[in-house]
């Protein structure tokens, strides 16, 4: 049983630390270090969710023109490549090359990636303005202005420019917190806890202004506009600051050999001193390799034992997180933002046409409903809402998961240290389960939202918005604001989830594996979106959003994290994972040896 884990793994020390010297006890270098990571991370985001955050409209428009199914699952396939190749970069950086260097690596793959997606936007500008109807309209098959040549190619760029920037992405994401970390870790669990805080605060001031700035932009002047600005001012800047901490760093050097081969050593060892001796009766395998010195056979060492059990129990975690990561995915893709565009903007200059639909009481009816089939471009042209007569769009509506991010993630430690002065101690397992039931809540509002805008279409009918160059038949007095209540959750339980995550994957990790349970987190998101992605491309519920039951899905979504978040509760309270304790960062003498400081 775990119920006993309550003491840190190792006490906190006060004062000076043993194993740092005079000059970096005063410590302005490694803050230095911290701060030029932090900031790089901060415009690497920027340059990564100016193209996540707007593709699900670049692709949807003239001359593309994919449909919304096409385009979520491309959503989905960009999220999830980048989140599984993670665990590639993080083997790679531990095993045979430094981490910096590999961070640089990343950096040039995005250089490349930007440039394609670049130059195959402005070359889809220049096509689309060569025809005077590039509108699309929903409802309507979208047919491209290109010959079906021309089409295939541009896809199939896109795609593979898509494919560069996710491999990028994963390379600098896995890589970034542990080298971060690294620079303030000799200085204790504290430091490293408010590293990987500022570092998640970051990356959300980062979206925050990819969505409220980028995305305007894009949508005013064009993707090819957007994304050269990204390229060059947000990755340059990026890559510029990493650059100019590089003499400010602590450089860890690779293992040069395989370290996962540690991990399958310690386990082979484990089964054959339990198969050799079989008067030993243990519940867990692992425990075999700690009779190394008392029996035959055993062949490892006690470091070697333990680090195995910590990516062990880091690997049960992450497998334990994937549910929370296939719900997500769902508000970090498009479905939120789908259900965004058929909600009134508000503020409209001028007053919309609304088209009552007949004989409709109950919005079960809408499943019936011919209205997804039967409207025609002069009913669009009739009267419309435009994205440019409104402040609000669905892109930016997404900002308020980033603004109540960055508003409350800074007090986050502070409430904890107040509830645990009040007897009340906030272990990892309890912050990862708030987490879950929150984002179960989140799921649950934008259920209840999408049946009342559901009932409202019923009701009164639908109305024309035209956003991003394309129409959307949308919920007349259904204000796109009530959203806010959805991302504000959202936002709490990343605070809660993966914040946390995040902290417990670094803390957990030996220091020479810290790349492979980096990957390891960053993967398990990677699966759950693929899942996600299964889940939508099944039960379709991107298309006839109008006429569909994307409540019902919300609701199924909700309960299925309910359930999920029980097993997970009870399984941090009967296995040994590590989440009932007070994790203390310990810094074994010999981590001090394998440092080489460039400074």
């Amino acid at each position: 049983m775990a119920d006993n884990e309550t003491t840190p793994l190792m006490a906190q020390t006060s004062g000076r630390h043993p194993y740092v010297d005079e000059d970096e006890q005063k410590g302005p270098k490694r803050i230095a270090a911290a701060f030029f990571v932090i900031a790089a991370e901060t415009f690497e985001r920027l340059a990564w969710y100016s193209v996540s955050g707007t593709l699900f409209a670049y692709l949807t428009k003239q001359p593309l023109c994919l449909s919304d199914s096409h385009a979520s699952a491309v959503q989905f396939m960009f999220n999830a490549v980048t989140y599984t190749c993670c665990l590639l970069g993080g083997v790679i950086s531990d095993s045979y090359i430094s981490r910096h260097v590999t961070i640089i690596i990343g950096y040039i793959l995005y250089y490349l990636g930007y440039i394609l997606l670049g130059i195959m936007s402005k070359y889809d500008d220049m096509k689309d303005s060569r025809n005077s109807s590039s509108n699309t309209y929903e409802g309507i098959k979208c047919e491209s202005n290109v010959s079906d040549g021309d089409w295939r190619l541009s896809v199939s760029l896109i795609v593979f420019a898509l494919f560069i920037i996710s491999m990028a992405a994963a390379i600098v994401k896995t890589n970034l917190p542990p080298f971060g970390a690294q620079q303030v870790r000799m200085y204790g669990v504290t430091h490293s806890r408010r590293f990987m805080t500022w570092y998640f605060w970051g990356i959300n001031l980062g979206a925050l202004i990819a969505y409220s700035g980028f995305s305007m932009l894009e949508e005013r002047r064009s993707f090819a506009f957007g994304y050269l600005i990204a390229f060059s001012v947000s990755l340059s800047l990026s890559f510029l600051l990493f650059l100019l901490g590089m003499k400010l760093y602590i450089k860890r050097l690779p293992e040069s050999r395989f370290v996962v081969k540690d991990i399958f050593k310690v386990i082979c060892n484990a089964q054959k001193v339990k198969r050799d001796n079989p008067d030993i009766k243990e519940e867990w395998l692992l425990e075999y390799s700690n009779m190394a010195k008392g029996y035959p056979g055993a062949e490892c060492t006690f470091q070697e034992i333990r680090d195995t059990k910590n990516i062990c129990q880091i690997f049960k975690v992450v497998l334990l997180m994937i549910p929370y990561w296939i719900c997500y995915s769902h508000i970090i893709g498009n479905i939120y933002q789908l259900q965004g565009l058929h909600m009134s903007l508000g503020f409209p200059l001028r007053q919309p046409t609304i088209f009552p639909i007949t004989n409709c009481t109950s919005r079960w009816q809408l499943l019936n409903s011919t209205l997804c089939d039967s409207v025609t471009n002069a009913t669009y042209l009739e009267g419309y809402t435009s994205s440019k007569d409104s402040p609000i769009t669905a892109a930016v509506l997404a900002i308020f998961d980033n603004i109540f991010i960055l508003v409350f993630l800074p007090f986050a430690h502070t409430f904890y240290k107040c509830l645990t002065a009040r007897n009340f101690v906030i272990y990892t397992y309890r912050r990862l389960v708030t987490g879950m039931i929150i984002a179960s809540l989140s799921i649950l509002a934008a259920g209840a939202i999408e049946t009342v805008r559901l009932q409202n279409i019923c009701e009164l009918g639908v109305q024309v918005q035209f956003i991003d160059f394309t129409y959307y038949l949308a919920a007349p007095s259904l204000n796109i604001l009530w959203q806010t209540i959805q991302y504000c959750l959202a936002g709490a339980s990343e605070i809660l989830f993966t914040a946390t995550g995040l902290e417990y994957a670094y803390i957990k990790s030996p220091v020479h594996m810290q790349g492979l349970s980096m990957g390891l987190f960053w993967f398990s998101i990677g699966i759950g979106n693929f899942i996600g992605l299964a889940l939508t491309s099944i039960f379709q519920v991107t298309n006839r959003i109008n006429c569909g039951f994307l409540d019902v899905y919300f609701y199924a979504l909700a309960f299925f994290l309910g359930i999920c978040t029980f097993i997970f509760y009870k399984c941090s309270t009967y296995f040994h994972l590590g989440l009932h304790r007070m994790i203390i960062l310990p810094l074994p003498p010999e981590e001090r040896q394998v440092f080489s400081t460039n400074s």
